[in-house]
């Protein structure tokens, strides 16, 4: 087994499997997509932001205790944070 099976092992374990992962991460993407449609609101950034949170809200409904994806969503809510307080969002 080579260093990326390896990884992909692992992450199945503390994230569940690949593909239902990805197919359940692709489905939130659309709607977050298609609720902004129409938004009087400017996104730019903001919309990858939402993403990565929307990621690291679906890995901890796999795995609530795994403290990195805490972590991580801390700092990608501090990111939208900024972006939006700069004006950018608006």
């Amino acid at each position: 087994m080579n260093e990326a099976d390896e990884i992909v092992k692992q992450r199945a374990g503390e994230y569940g499997e690949p593909k239902r992962f990805f197919k359940a991460y692709e489905a939130i993407c659309n709607e977050l997509d298609g609720y902004r449609v129409g938004s009087p609101y400017r996104v730019d950034g903001c919309q990858i932001v939402l993403q990565m949170l929307a990621l690291k809200l679906l890995r901890l409904t796999y795995n609530p205790a795994h403290k990195d994806s805490i972590t991580d969503l801390k700092g990608y809510t501090k990111i939208l944070e900024e972006l939006t307080n700069d004006g950018k969002s608006k």
